[in-house]
């Protein structure tokens, strides 16, 4: 009963672990500019661009037009609820972020 309750934990902890894998989010960021290129219209289909750091594998460089903002969130919306726990969680706080920085631009 203990190992089975030991196994458990350890499942639950690896799989919050490998939500956080840079690889893994760096495919979540793929299917959602996939996703946001199919959303938008053709003159803005390269006004997004997110760059994974070299040196910090978990951090990522999003430059995204004002235009597509929207859609990039959307993007986001439509894909958090395939992600693991973990990834939501990265990517919940990545759509904060975008919203008090877009937030800073319109005051």
């Amino acid at each position: 009963m203990i190992y089975n309750a030991i196994k458990e934990i350890k499942k639950t902890t690896d799989n919050l672990l490998t939500g956080l894998d840079p690889h893994i989010i760096s495919y979540w960021f793929d299917q959602i500019i996939r996703d946001v290129n199919d959303m938008v219209p053709s003159w803005l289909v390269n006004k997004i661009n997110i760059k994974q750091d070299e040196n910090l594998p978990m951090k990522f460089n999003i430059h995204v037009s004002k235009r597509t903002i929207r859609y990039l969130i959307q993007a986001i919306d439509q894909n958090i609820v395939s992600m693991s726990y973990s990834t939501k969680l990265y990517f919940l706080k990545i759509e904060e972020l975008i919203e008090l920085e877009t937030n800073k631009l319109y005051k």
